[in-house]
């Protein structure tokens, strides 16, 4: 953000804070829902001697205020499944990082704030990283029912839903000169704050909306578009809402197409064999048929796109440009920390520290941002890897890991009741969330939608649950079914 803030964004930060203290002590349920609904909001950060966010505001209330929560009720704090993997990631950071500022001689602090320096930022980001990991705690606290999980999801699909739509909104208006949102984005020569791409003379728009760069929007939009797909598929009916509606499917996957978001989309590809396999496990959801003609008539609506949007050869264009050079040419971060770790291989058991590659990687590359030293990598594993190294990396990968499996096992083997639709579906979403971490960080996401997994997981199944009995189908019509008792 620029150096002089706006008075009405401070307002902004002073509102959701108040929300989250007055949701903590009337309805503390409703904490998850209001965090969730303030994460896709990167492009009000304020930045300062730290980066704070809407969703650090609401996270630092509910650490402020923990000790209350936990006295006044005791019974949710017991709740709280804190897996020992987690535990050991978090310590592994802390460590190592402390270990780092043993040596902060070797690293030059020239051109950052103080809190920005070598001296100061390994610690800086270590705090920032548990604070960001409270959005599990506070997922373990107060949505770990079924009434609380339905209101997350149903807040994400809220909030997506406006990305989505101001999206479109947006992609149309900047060729209609509409007044459309500028994006605070870090390099300098940005085409005046919003995000194109040239092909040949044509310069494609990208959205991005109040969340920021595409690739943001992006990592947002795609686990709705998968959240609603099992929502409908596995008839879970405490979903059944507008929100899980057809057009607003169809509104989400256009705001994700016009991204032309790289990351995202290798995400998808990765993911959708266990997406699929997943699917298959509901007997008739996958049905066979359907499916060629869905891919059918996607294979229409490609071809129509690409006749309106200029033919074959702007469409080679744009493969060229979003898929073939930027799989040819890994991105300046990691091609610097891959160098660096080449040269200093140690560093893969010692790690260089939280937030020390703005300082380690100084010598291999130079980054046009406007903060010209600061260095955040894209792949969320290899961050882990080059900070905190394989120790804290092999952790992280444990607590993923370890959920993925336990609720995969329920998907598969538990009777055909809302409780395995719930599991599923959120499953669906976090192996998305996994996938998609390796290309683009979805550090947020994954605190909330792990400590919805967990929380189910560690659930028996309930007699409340009933067995489902709808219409078979790709993605099937029961958000109106009838539930009969098993």
């Amino acid at each position: 953000m620029p150096a002089d803030i706006d008075t009405g964004l401070l307002a902004l930060y002073l509102v959701v804070g108040m929300l989250a203290l007055l949701s903590i002590a009337v309805a503390p349920r409703w904490l998850p829902a209001l965090l969730v609904l303030v994460m896709p909001t990167d492009n009000f950060d304020l930045e300062g001697p730290v980066t704070i966010s809407l969703s650090k505001i609401v996270l630092l209330v509910f650490v402020i205020t923990l000790p209350a929560q936990i006295a006044v009720a005791p019974r949710q704090a017991r709740r709280m499944r804190v897996p020992l993997s987690l535990c050991v990631f978090l310590l592994a950071a802390i460590v190592l990082t402390l270990g780092s500022l043993a040596s902060p001689a070797s690293m030059s602090g020239e051109g950052f704030d103080l809190l920005r320096g070598p001296a100061f930022r390994p610690i800086v980001q270590v705090v920032s990283l548990c604070l960001r990991a409270s959005a599990f705690v506070v997922i373990q606290m107060w949505a770990s029912d079924d009434a609380s999980w339905a209101r997350v999801c149903k807040a994400t699909l809220f909030i997506s839903t406006l990305v989505a739509a101001y999206g479109a909104y947006q992609f149309i208006g900047f060729y209609r000169d509409w007044p459309v949102m500028a994006i605070h984005r870090w390099e300098p020569d940005a085409s005046g704050g919003y995000s194109l791409f040239a092909i040949g003379s044509l310069r494609v728009f990208r959205v991005g909306s109040f969340v920021g760069e595409p690739k943001g929007a992006a990592q947002f939009l795609l686990p709705s578009i998968v959240l609603i797909m099992f929502a409908r598929s596995t008839a879970v009916v405490r979903l059944r809402s507008w929100l899980t509606s057809v057009p607003i499917l169809l509104l989400h996957v256009v705001a994700f197409i016009l991204t032309f978001a790289t990351s995202s989309f290798f995400g998808l590809f990765v993911s959708l064999p266990v997406l699929s396999y997943l699917l298959w496990r509901f007997p008739g959801r996958l049905r066979l048929d359907r499916l060629l003609v869905a891919v059918f008539f996607l294979c229409i609506a490609v071809g129509a796109a690409i006749a309106l949007g200029g033919g074959r050869e702007a469409a080679s264009e744009i493969y060229r440009v979003r898929i073939t050079e930027r799989v040819g040419a890994m991105d300046s971060p990691e091609r610097a920390a891959l160098d660096f770790l080449i040269e200093h291989p140690r560093r893969l058991v010692t790690g260089i520290g939280w937030g020390n590659a703005s300082f380690v990687l100084r010598p291999y590359f130079d980054p046009k941002y406007y903060r010209p030293l600061t260095v955040a990598l894209n792949s969320g594993y290899f961050e882990i890897l080059l900070e905190g190294g394989v120790l804290a990396l092999l952790a992280f990968l444990w607590f993923l890991g370890g959920s993925l499996l336990r609720a995969g096992r329920i998907a598969v083997r538990e009777p055909d009741n809302e409780y395995r639709g719930m599991v599923t579906t959120t499953l669906a979403v976090c192996v998305v969330l996994a996938v998609t971490h390796a290309f683009v960080g979805a550090e947020p996401q994954i605190w909330v939608f792990w400590g919805l997994l967990i929380s189910l997981c560690g659930a028996e199944a309930r007699s409340d649950h009933v067995r489902v009995h709808g219409p078979k189908g790709l993605f099937n019509q029961a958000l109106s079914r009838e539930a009969a008792q098993p």
